[in-house]
């Protein structure tokens, strides 16, 4: 994860120990070391840049249904396996 302040609070880290997950940051100043990264959130905005919420809650059923999808479509990179075939 970047060095964003958003990431490095203490409100955040404290969230994060709550819920049992480890947090490892990038170098400073260097976007190549979270490419991965930098490139799943460029694929999950461009569809959800073009359409408009009403609340929060609605918002996270979005991403919670784009992020199904993603994982269960065939990917040309992972050999035409999806996502979760792929990491599971």
């Amino acid at each position: 994860m970047d060095n964003g302040k958003q990431f490095v609070s203490k409100f955040y880290n404290k969230f994060l120990e709550e819920k049992g997950i480890k947090h490892r940051r990038t170098k400073p100043y260097n976007p190549k070391c979270n490419g991965k990264m930098e490139r799943w959130f460029k694929t999950l905005k461009k569809p959800l840049k073009k359409k408009w919420f009403n609340n929060l809650e609605e918002f996270i059923r979005e991403v919670g249904r784009f992020v199904d999808n993603y994982n269960n479509k065939p990917k040309r990179v992972l050999n035409w396996r999806t996502p979760k075939e792929r990491y599971i």
